[in-house]
């Protein structure tokens, strides 16, 4: 398996990424921890062993893990730099079967609802550390963004729980761990795990003149119509550009959204693709809508119709989508049947489409593009 260092020299070669020394820089940290990693011991146990002599050799793991483990990593920096790409090529790399990546805000919903069934239990958060070391040493956190008080009144005793087991975090953020949820409440009382935070992990910074996003969608239309056969071999290209080309990361079928299965026609990291009814002609909630928006900066949307009066739920649908994708920064790219002021022609929605149509179009400015996500 190659490492994380072949593997950038592998896409560069292959002109799958441009020239860059803020990002060879990070990948040079990330080989460090990879080789880090690789010279750890097997996490694995002797077959036949009793639960009791089990018991001891996992408890000997657990008192040695914070010796053993090489601090993780805090990267940071802006929308369109690359910290997701280079963190997916290193956790690829890593040939350790007990890693796991995860958005961010997917992992802390999973803890609510471990909290949610501990209930009775006196120290929660330790169980549930102590769960998440038996199964994962490498856990790799994309888009670690604190908005909520109560995520960050638990983060200090999760962070403690995960470090002292010896779990090993890579994580990445727009925002550099000071200024994690700044100005929130009760703020002094979340201090201690940015502390954590420093303490545990390599703080990087990719600072980089490239946005590679926004390189991307301006050499995209993000706005097709008519539904013409060229259409399905364009979004095939915007979907492959914004992906990175990461077949590692591609699926198809569903999409778990609010705990509902969603279909799609294919995602990948921070890429989605939807057809237009899965969205809008099937009962959705503008709750799916942000939770998309926390998942994904692009969302692809083929198959829109021209909706008459036949079409007024669905519509709808639509413009609350608009709204928030529009209000949560979300790059949106549109295969439609119509330009934006032709796509409705119902009777009931006629001014609230007109501001849909508005912020369809501002959707497709560069200066929407360079706008930083919203996440909740």
């Amino acid at each position: 398996m190659a490492s994380p260092q072949e593997l950038y020299e592998h896409e560069l070669e292959n002109k799958l990424m441009l020239p860059d020394e803020a990002q060879r820089a990070v990948v040079g940290h990330l080989q460090s921890l990879y080789e880090a990693l690789i010279r750890l011991p097997e996490d694995s146990a002797p077959a036949g062993l009793s639960d009791r002599l089990l018991g001891r050799l996992r408890n000997r793991r657990k008192a040695n893990a914070s010796v053993k483990a090489p601090p993780g990593l805090y990267l940071w920096g802006g929308v369109g730099s690359g910290k997701t790409h280079l963190c997916d090529m290193f956790y690829k790399a890593v040939p350790i079967e007990k890693k796991l990546r995860m958005h961010y805000h997917r992992f802390m919903l999973l803890v609510h609802h471990d909290l949610n069934d501990m209930q009775a239990v006196a120290d929660p958060l330790d169980r549930i550390t102590a769960n998440w070391a038996e199964k994962v040493r490498l856990l790799v956190l994309d888009e670690m963004h604190i908005n909520d008080i109560t995520d960050a009144m638990l983060m200090r005793n999760l962070l403690d729980g995960l470090y002292k087991r010896g779990v090993v975090l890579v994580t990445t953020s727009n925002r550099p761990p000071d200024d994690l949820y700044h100005d929130g409440l009760q703020r002094e009382q979340f201090l201690p795990a940015i502390a954590l935070l420093k303490r545990h992990s390599r703080v990087l910074k990719l600072d980089t003149e490239q946005d590679y996003r926004l390189r991307a969608l301006e050499h995209t239309e993000t706005y097709l119509t008519p539904l013409d056969e060229t259409v399905e071999t364009k979004l095939e290209a915007s979907f492959e550009e914004l992906s990175g080309h990461d077949e590692e990361q591609l699926r198809t079928g569903t999409a778990i959204i609010n705990d509902r299965e969603i279909p799609i026609v294919k995602r990948a990291a921070g890429v989605i693709w939807f057809d237009f009814d899965a969205l809008c002609n099937s009962p959705r909630s503008n709750r799916d809508y942000i939770e998309i928006t926390n998942y994904f900066h692009t969302v692809i949307i083929s198959d829109v119709p021209v909706m008459d009066k036949q079409f007024e739920d669905a519509a709808r649908r639509f413009v609350n989508m608009i709204d928030e994708f529009y209000d949560h920064n979300t790059n949106l790219i549109i295969a439609a049947a119509a330009p934006p002021e032709q796509l409705y022609t119902g009777e009931k929605l006629e001014f609230e489409f007109q501001r849909a149509v508005s912020r369809l179009r501002e959707m497709q400015s560069q200066e929407y593009f360079a706008r930083e996500r919203l996440l909740e």
